[in-house]
Order: structure tokens, then sequence, then C-alpha cells
């Protein structure tokens, strides 16, 4: 049994997360609010290279192909979309669920509205707060506790299940521990996270 302990860092935000010491490590990383005096996590993620994961999510976010919620509703743990971002509309598209008039529409109206959706896309961004853990685990390793991480908040239920991103979790039970694999318990050293446990088996 491998014993790992995560360490929460400071703070950061998206106008200074390169500022991490060790942003060009390894590791877990969380997107979370403050809530009840604690943080409440919206986004579980793993990464061979904090800085380079951090710029393709600014990248998407940026291009409006992520998802955005509004602020103001956000900060109290309920997501209300101003923007539901064009992957789920390639998404339909590819599915036939909207035929191409519809998708050329809904992207051409938010190009007619980008100044509205630059600025509820600051709003929304300026709510979260980041937090790195480097972890120099194999990529395997590190699939495995993200999706300890990302299911024991689903498990735990109440608001984290339904804040949580992405809400379905069909995706992570092929990434849980193998009967061959060494058992991985986590550790969260002074706990500041809402809806998470302490330890966590993954």
């Amino acid at each position: 049994m491998k014993q790992i302990e995560i360490i929460p860092s400071e703070p950061y935000s998206w106008a200074n997360f390169k500022d991490f010491p060790s942003i060009d490590n390894s590791g877990i990383y969380f997107w979370s609010i403050t809530y009840d005096k604690q943080q409440l996590i919206f986004y579980v993620g793993m990464t061979k290279n904090f800085k380079r994961r951090m710029n393709q999510h600014l990248e998407s976010y940026t291009s409006g192909f992520y998802q955005v919620f509004d602020s103001r509703n956000f900060l109290r743990g309920i997501r209300k979309h101003v923007w539901i971002g064009k992957w789920r509309y390639n998404l339909a598209l590819r599915n036939k669920d909207i035929d191409e008039e519809t998708f050329n529409k809904a992207l051409e109206e938010y190009e007619l509205k980008k100044e509205f959706h630059e600025q509820e896309r600051i709003n929304f961004l300026d709510t979260m707060k980041l937090y790195f853990f480097p972890i120099p685990e194999s990529e395997r390793n590190l699939k495995r506790i993200e999706t300890a991480l990302a299911l024991n908040i689903c498990y735990k239920g109440g608001v984290g299940i339904n804040f949580q991103e992405p809400m379905t979790v069909g995706s992570y039970f092929r990434e849980l521990k193998r009967d061959f694999e060494e058992p991985l318990v986590l550790t969260i050293k002074d706990n500041i996270f809402f809806n998470l446990d302490s330890k966590i088996s993954a």
C-alpha cells in the first residue's frame, strides 16, 4: 500500500497561476470557490505539466469552446449557464441532434454578443481559486488519483455532486484500481475542501 500526502498550495487565480513555483511539474489540480468558509471544488484534473494544461484550459475558455456560468449564482454553488460552450454544439451536430443551420445560427449569435460573452467569461473565471498539488507519479497513478477524488465528491452527495464538472462520472470508472495494482491511499493535509474527505483510497 502506497501512502500519498496531498498538501494544498496557496490559492492562485487564472491571472497569476504561472507564479506557482512548481508550475512545470506533474500532479493534480482543483478549481474551487469559497463556500461556507471552505473551498467547494468545481473541477478536478491531472496533468504531466501544470502550465501547459492550464494554458490549454484558458485557450478553450477564451475561444468560447468551454461553457461559462453566471458568476453570481456560481458563487452560491449554483450552475446557471450564460454560454453552453461550442463543444456542446459540435457534439450535438455530430450526433445529429441539431441541423447545420441551428449550429451556425448559435455560433453567429455568440459572435454578435462577443463583448458580452468576454465580460461574462472574465467574471466567471474571477470566481475561481486554483490549487496545485505536485505529485511525482506515473500518468496511470495520476489518473487513478484524479478518479478517486472526483468519485469521492460524487459519493459525498449534497451540493458538491451537482457543482462538480463533469456531472457524469461514467468515464471515470475505467480508471479505477485494477486487481494487480498496488493500492494508493491519499491523505489531504489540512483539508480545506467542503466536498472532499481527508482520506481516500485510489
